[in-house]
C-alpha cells in the first residue's frame, strides 16, 4: 500500500471529499473547493495549481469587475475569502480559461465578506464589506467584525487596512466614479459615506438614516452628487452626496444617469417587475416561481414594459 499527500501543499483545505482513478490518473477533489491532478504511481501532482478551485462554504454574494480591465473581476463569501479571476477570450487554447489569479492568505479576512467593489480610478485596490450569516435564518450572531471594511491591494490581495464602519454586516458598497466618496450600506438600516483619501485614508463623513429596513443596495450618480438605495421593504430612497441628506424631490432625477445602476428597484428597471409582484426581499413571490428561476432574462434598456428573452 502506497500513501500520499503530496496535494497538501498545492491547495487552501487539503481533507479530500472525493477521487477519481483512470488508469495511472487520480482526481482529488478537497474540500475546499480545488480539483488536483496527480500520477497515482509516485503521487506527484501534474501541475502546482489546481485544475479547478472556487469557493467552498456558505454563499458567494461579493462581485466585483475591473475599472479598467474587463477581463479581471474578483468575488468573495462565507468561506472569509477574496479572489480575483481572469475572464478567458472564449477560445479553449487560452491558459488564463477559468483562472484564479490571486486568493487571500488564510486568516487575511477576519469575517464573511460579502459586498466587494474596486478603487474606481486605477483598480490598484478594493474594499471587501464585512459579516454576514447564512441564508436567511435568524440563528447565531454577528462577527465581532461584522461591519467592518478592509480594503486589499489588487495585485496580491494583502490587507491594507479594516475599519470599523456599521454594527451589522455590509450588504452592498459603491465608489463615486472620482473614487473620493464611498458609499457603504448596512443590515443596521444606515448607509454610511466616507472620504476616501487612499487605501489606508478613509474615513466616516456622514451617516444616512431614513431606510425602515436593512439595507440591500446603493448606486452612486455619473456626476458624483447623488446616490439611490433599496432596502428590505422595497423602498426607494434618494440622497445627497454632500451633506448625507434625503432628497425627497425625485423630480430632480429624471435626468440624472447612476453609473453603474445596481439597484434592482429604480426608475430604470421598473419593466423588469411583473405589475403584483411584491419586491420586498423578504416576501414570497406572487407569481410562479418558474417565471424567474433557473432562467437567465434580457431586458432592453431602460426595460419600461415587461418584456423578455429568455437565455
Amino acid at each position: 500500500m502506497k500513501t500520499f499527500n503530496s496535494h497538501a501543499v498545492h491547495c487552501r483545505v487539503p481533507s479530500i471529499q472525493s477521487l477519481s482513478v483512470l488508469d495511472t490518473f487520480l482526481l482529488i477533489g478537497t474540500r475546499g473547493g480545488d480539483i488536483l491532478q496527480t500520477d497515482i504511481t509516485n503521487g506527484s501532482v501534474y501541475q502546482e495549481k489546481p485544475m479547478v478551485t472556487g469557493h467552498y462554504y456558505g454563499e458567494v454574494w461579493g462581485l466585483a469587475t475591473h475599472p479598467t480591465n474587463n477581463s479581471i473581476f474578483a468575488t468573495s463569501g462565507d468561506d472569509q475569502t477574496v479572489r480575483i479571476w481572469h475572464i478567458s477570450s472564449g477560445t479553449h487554447e487560452d491558459t488564463h480559461s477559468h483562472d484564479c489569479i490571486a486568493l487571500t492568505e488564510p486568516d487575511a479576512l477576519p469575517d464573511m465578506s460579502r459586498a466587494l467593489v474596486f478603487e474606481p480610478t486605477t483598480g490598484h485596490w478594493l474594499v471587501a464589506g464585512l459579516g454576514g450569516r447564512l441564508g436567511y435564518r435568524k440563528v447565531g450572531t454577528f462577527g465581532e467584525h461584522a461591519g467592518s471594511i478592509c480594503s486589499l491591494d489588487t495585485n496580491n490581495l494583502q490587507v491594507l487596512h479594516l475599519m470599523k464602519v456599521a454594527k451589522e454586516q455590509i450588504s452592498d458598497m459603491a465608489f463615486s466614479l472620482n473614487g473620493e466618496t464611498l458609499a457603504v450600506a448596512s443590515n443596521d438600516n444606515f448607509i454610511y459615506l466616507i472620504h476616501v483619501e487612499g487605501p489606508m485614508n478613509m474615513s466616516v463623513i456622514h451617516q444616512c438614516s431614513g431606510h425602515s429596513s436593512f439595507v440591500t443596495d446603493v448606486s452612486i450618480s455619473s456626476d458624483n452628487m447623488w446616490m439611490m438605495s433599496n432596502d428590505g421593504a422595497g423602498e426607494i430612497l434618494y440622497w445627497n452626496i454632500n451633506n448625507g441628506k434625503r432628497e425627497s424631490d425625485i423630480d430632480i432625477f429624471q435626468n440624472v444617469e447612476f453609473l453603474p445602476n445596481t439597484c434592482p428597484l429604480s426608475w430604470e428597471t421598473i419593466g423588469c417587475w411583473p405589475v403584483s409582484v411584491d419586491t420586498r426581499p423578504d416576501r414570497p413571490r406572487e407569481f410562479d416561481l418558474d417565471f424567474f428561476f433557473f432562467d437567465m432574462l434580457f431586458f432592453s434598456f431602460p426595460p419600461l414594459l415587461l418584456i423578455i428573452v429568455r437565455w
